[in-house]
């Protein structure tokens, strides 16, 4: 590429030579990857959870965003959704079975009193998760004990 700064379309103020002030390629090294995770078990934080609307305004989930843990993929994010309210009763079924299985391997042991307080069980919690690949993004397939 070449060092010729007009082709950019103008004239700048800055020369070429001008000192940055800090190590750009420090930078390569913090930078994310957008690559789906490999299928399989880790560890997360539940780093969030939240009660949702749904978009057509007729229902409710529970949304949880989830922090790898491992050294690999430390501080990727997964996010899953429990539908807890929805037209669809199998939907519903599948939501609030797959979100008493997430409790349990957090370790709640007593029923819950309202949502606050499933969310707060929820939240700040170390659990394992099974990863799968579906599309062109992660899916959690299980919830199981840290």
């Amino acid at each position: 590429m070449s060092g010729d700064w007009d082709s950019f379309g103008g004239s700048s103020d800055v020369s070429a030579d001008d000192d940055l002030g800090f190590d750009l390629l420090e930078y390569a090294d913090k930078a994310t990857s957008r690559d789906l995770i490999p299928a399989g078990e880790y560890h997360v934080l539940i780093a969030k959870a939240e009660m949702k609307t749904t978009k057509a305004g007729d229902g409710r989930y529970v949304s949880v965003e989830l922090h790898l843990l491992n050294e690999q993929h430390d501080g990727r994010k997964v996010w899953s959704n429990f539908n807890v309210e929805n037209r669809n009763a199998t939907a519903t079924e599948i939501g609030r079975r797959d979100l008493a299985v997430c409790l349990k391997a957090v370790g709640a042991t007593e029923k819950p009193k309202g949502w606050s307080d499933v969310l707060s069980q929820l939240q700040d919690k170390i659990v394992r998760v099974k990863l799968k690949i579906k599309g062109d993004r992660n899916e959690v397939a299980g919830w199981l004990k840290a």
